[in-house]
């Protein structure tokens, strides 16, 4: 099928050069989106050009990214038909290589718009985010929180009366039986996002690790209020205290910083831009860090090797990055 001299319906009719090459690139991006698994070949494969260039599958659920989290899926029975419901957490700003990458993952519209349920009618995407209406009295809303959330809905074919998608297959609502459980889906899935989203008080362990990691901020309610205290049994914290004859100094410091934490300007900070809180560092920063984590190991424990305290340190660290490690390695190799 070849769609050619548009006219004025399709929208493409009458513009100026430039916002018509915007508009087509568009076209572009949501051809990609909706038929992501036929042109990536989870489906009959298909083929789609716009203006003789191929169009590539977008993926909304970065499968192959290594920081991915895929929640288990569900298979939920109505109707004498199977809905297939898998959750995933995409991957924190920080895990992308650039922001070109973090961009392109966010898809047509962004991370905010892109969040929540994709419904999938024959495989073919009906509903592309959102929180198709749930969240009990108070609707989910698209936030900052929860937008590494996306939850993959497989819908087969016939039912789509149930499910009220539209003639243009375009929009869908679940049928009240599934509400409740697709409602706990959606919650498990934006608390795991919000983990994620929240990390730069300490990693989000992966299905497999075995480690536990300590966190260097810690949430607690007291009294319906929701405050946040430095770990004092955080490595950073013990290889300083051991170094001081007197710990109170220390102890009324990290008291100041926790009653100041400015969490309404950092919230709103990261609310208002989606890249805010990026922890990529420069060559100069980099430098930095790893001179003064090269001082501060001096602190640890001594009967575990420079590696050892290194890795202990790094792993409480929204830092991921092979060469930072190394520069610190060679610091403390030329200090000893």
């Amino acid at each position: 099928m070849i769609w050619e001299r548009m006219d004025a319906i399709g929208g493409l009719h009458g513009l100026d050069k430039e916002t018509f090459f915007l508009r087509v690139q568009d076209v572009r991006s949501h051809l990609a989106m909706v038929f992501h698994r036929f042109l990536g070949g989870d489906a009959r494969r298909i083929a789609i050009s716009v203006n003789n260039r191929a169009v590539r599958p977008w993926d909304p659920f970065l499968r192959t990214h290594p920081a991915t989290i895929t929640m288990p899926t569900e298979r939920l029975r109505h109707a004498s038909a199977t809905v297939s419901v898998t959750p995933y957490v995409l991957p924190h700003h920080d895990r992308f290589e650039n922001d070109a990458e973090y961009e392109a993952a966010g898809g047509p519209g962004g991370w905010g718009e892109r969040q929540g349920f994709y419904v999938y009618r024959g495989r073919r995407l009906v509903v592309a985010g959102g929180w198709l209406g749930l969240g009990g009295t108070r609707a989910w809303t698209r936030e900052a929180s929860s937008r590494l959330a996306r939850i993959s809905v497989d819908l087969p074919l016939g039912i789509d009366a149930e499910w009220r998608i539209d003639v243009r297959k375009s929009l869908a609502r679940p049928p009240g039986a599934l509400r409740a459980r697709l409602a706990a889906i959606g919650s498990a899935c934006r608390d795991k996002a919000r983990e994620v989203f929240a990390w730069r008080g300490g990693r989000v362990q992966s299905q497999s690790a075995s480690v536990n990691y300590d966190p260097l901020w810690i949430g607690e309610n007291r009294s319906g209020r929701l405050r946040y205290r430095i770990n004092r049994a955080h490595p950073a914290v013990c290889a300083v205290e051991g170094r001081l004859d007197d710990t109170s100094l220390l102890d009324g410091l990290l008291a100041l910083i926790e009653r100041n934490v400015p969490v309404e300007r950092i919230w709103l900070d990261v609310s208002e831009a989606e890249g805010a809180g990026a922890t990529r560092l420069d060559s100069d920063e980099s430098a930095e860090l790893a001179a003064k984590i090269a001082a501060l190991l001096a602190g640890f424990s001594s009967d575990e090797s420079a590696p050892e305290r290194l890795d202990r340190l790094l792993r409480h660290l929204p830092v991921d990055s092979p060469s930072l490690r190394q520069s610190v390695l060679k610091l403390v190799e030329e200090r000893t």
